[in-house]
């Protein structure tokens, strides 16, 4: 689609508007951001136009780099004249009336519009209504009984409804007559659809709020369930909204005080809908809308309903991977509780997996370390064994290889993913399976294996990643590190721009700052440019301590500090080693954070004169990495003690652990930083 807009601008200048994006498919959205991130060399102008609450899923518009917002403000006085005067065409208005029109519009044009709509029917103008909630509720009493029956049976459907979509709640089953739409499109209440046939949308969402908020909640809550219905025989694709009929429907009944076997049955199928909305939303790996349609399903159901509790587990996974650590540590525990209790062991076991590993992230304050986990994975592989529970027993599993991941020991970790990913695929569950691979790419980006021999194992994954948004997250973001090592700074720059864009389209801006860091500092620090690694690894530290990850924390601080001290700013480098300490946010065997800290700690410790404490964390850093299969760590451990030694005096020393650096280097296929040792 950007290529064929290109090859139109570059004929001639082109401009795309786009209205009402506020309302649009994230398809449509995704489009959007893509024109706007990509276009370059084509005069391109695209204008788009939406309410304020945009921002609210799509944060990052208010800043993007190449576009900017402008906040409509409301008309002036000369500008409501001039709107007035397209209006009456030519018509003679009253200067007193025309002076109260404005005044009450107060420069809002759908207000002028609908003024003078009322003014057209009434024949003169009267009191006029004080807001516009109150002036479009006088234009529907004043309608005829039939034609404000089409927009209150409309409102049910939405801002767009079908005529079809009409008979299927309407009392005799039937479409209403053409002539009464056409009525209301003479009116200026709806208006012929742009692009479907026999489709129709309000002029405006305050006009059909204003017929929504007419029919009694009784009439309401039948006219979502039997328009749900309807619904439901146009396929999956559908569930969502389906699922929000219903919802609606009982939160009508609810309102009036029932909760009867009916009310209690709509919520159960709203819920069902819901949720398989919210599974599906994490398929694709959209953990933001996977916990909204989660923790709405859950809402609809008692406490100790069986279908609640089994929506637990994965809404606190989904609010874990959208950063409210907090709220999905309450969701977990709950579920880990009520499902002992209940006698529903698989959903505690897999509750408290996730929980463990939770907690482990955070073991600063809850005091969990790696024994308490494995314990919980052995408990819970029992319990999925016994149940034949292929799902659960590849959350256990893959949980198992971030622990052995964490520990250093990739190979073994990419053998755990790897098998955990082939039973999520056997159970169905793509979202998981999803999960398995975005960790054994970073086994292979970490692990001993060579940069040629991962980025083909990188293409062996793309086809799953067009499915799943996080995984292609991921995958570039892990191609871009490995592209570095080979010196191709030019495409890991644009990898890291794609992965930018795919997290952008989750709308979690946080989590963008998170997931794409530390690719973004690993290429910079690599290509020698450390200003911009730290500029976005301050807001990820800053993001991660504000959530409660202090196990992703640990690791982010360290490269930070690293980044400070390749730009000489030693104080500020030492300042954060300080307050980031790996001892106080994470586990001790989570061996990337400690011997980072060591190796820069030291780093710092040698420029400063310290040479003894500097030599001893060095060989630390030395001796815990060499326990690893993580290259680029012994690499860099040695790398940093021979730079120790050399300014402490022992050059054949320092020769020695240099070469070695060399070597594990040139072993992962890392020709760049190797080079680099190289030089005098």
């Amino acid at each position: 689609m950007r290529k064929s807009l290109e090859r139109r601008a570059q004929q001639r200048p082109l401009a795309l508007a786009v209205d009402d994006i506020h309302w649009a498919e994230p398809m449509l959205l995704e489009l959007l951001e893509h024109l706007v991130d990509w276009t370059r060399d084509a005069p391109l102008l695209l204008v788009c136009l939406a309410r304020p609450e945009l921002l609210d899923h799509r944060p990052g518009w208010a800043r993007s780099a190449q576009g900017d917002t402008m906040t409509l403000q409301p008309l002036s006085e000369a500008q409501t004249d001039e709107l007035i005067d397209r209006f009456i065409a030519g018509a003679q208005l009253p200067q007193g009336t025309r002076a109260r029109i404005r005044e009450t519009a107060g420069g809002n044009p759908l207000f002028v519009e609908q003024l003078l709509a009322v003014l057209a029917e009434r024949g003169e103008a009267g009191e006029l209504p004080p807001t516009i909630h109150a002036l479009l509720a006088a234009r529907l009493d004043g309608l005829p009984d039939e034609e404000r029956d089409v927009l209150e049976r409309a409102s049910i459907v939405g801002l767009e409804f079908e005529w079809e979509a009409l008979a299927a709640i309407s009392p005799d089953g039937h479409r209403p007559p053409g002539a009464r739409l056409a009525t209301l499109v003479r009116k200026e209440l709806i208006r012929p659809h742009e692009a479907l046939a026999d489709a129709f949308r309000f002029r405006h969402i305050l006009i059909r709020d204003a017929a929504y908020e007419r029919i009694p909640k009784d009439l309401r809550a039948e006219l979502h369930e039997r328009f749900a219905d309807w619904l439901e025989r146009s396929g999956e694709e559908f569930e969502e909204i389906v699922g929000y009929h219903l919802e609606q429907a009982y939160r009508s009944l609810e309102a009036l005080g029932s909760r009867d076997a009916r009310a209690r049955t709509i919520a159960r199928r709203a819920a069902a809908r819901l949720a398989g909305s919210g599974r599906r939303a994490r398929a694709r790996g959209d953990a933001l809308a996977a916990g909204k349609l989660l923790e709405r399903a859950a809402a609809l159901l008692p406490a100790d309903d069986p279908l609640r509790l089994e929506l637990l587990p994965p809404l606190g996974q989904a609010l874990r991977a959208s950063g409210d650590s907090e709220r999905a540590e309450t969701v977990l525990a709950e579920a880990t509780e009520r499902g002992r209790a209940a006698g529903e062991p698989g959903v505690a076991a897999e509750a408290a997996i996730q929980l463990a590993d939770l907690r482990l992230h955070r073991t600063g304050q809850t005091g969990v370390g790696r024994a308490e986990v494995w314990r919980e994975i052995e408990a819970a592989t029992s319990v999925f064994e016994q149940l034949g529970d292929e799902a659960g027993m590849a959350r256990a599993i893959a949980l198992a290889g971030r622990l052995r991941f964490w520990k250093g020991e990739a190979a073994a970790s990419l053998h755990d993913e790897e098998r955990a990913a082939r039973l999520a695929r056997s159970a169905g569950d793509r979202g998981q399976e999803a999960e398995c691979l975005r960790y054994a790419l970073s086994a292979m980006l970490y692990g001993p294996m060579p940069v040629d021999d991962a980025l083909r194992r990188c293409d062996g994954v793309r086809a799953h990643a067009a499915s799943n948004r996080r995984l292609g997250v991921s995958l570039c973001s892990i191609r871009s590190q490995l592209e570095a090592m080979r010196g191709h700074f030019d495409r890991a720059r644009e990898l890291i721009a794609e992965a930018r864009a795919l997290e952008q389209g989750l709308g979690l801006p946080f989590m963008i700052d998170v997931g794409i860091a530390p690719a973004v500092a690993f290429v910079e620090l690599l290509a020698g440019d450390a200003a911009a690694a730290e500029a976005v690894l301050r807001p990820a530290c800053d993001g991660l301590e504000q959530t409660g990850e202090l196990g992703f924390l640990s690791t982010m601080a360290y490269f930070l500090a690293q980044a400070l001290a390749a730009q000489s700013r030693d104080a500020d480098a030492y300042a954060v080693t300080e307050r980031w300490r790996p001892d106080e946010l994470t586990v001790p065997e989570d061996v990337d954070a400690h011997v980072g800290w060591g190796c820069v700690r030291a780093t710092l410790l040698a420029r400063r004169g310290d040479l003894v404490e500097a030599e001893r964390l060095a060989r630390a850093a030395v001796d815990m990495a060499s326990d690893t299969d993580f290259l680029y760590l012994r690499a860099g451990a040695h790398a940093t003690l021979a730079e120790v030694l050399r300014l402490a005096g022992s050059p054949s020393e320092s020769a020695a652990s240099l070469a070695e650096a060399i070597r594990r280097y040139e072993q992962k296929g890392n020709v760049v930083a190797a080079a680099a040792l190289l030089r005098p």
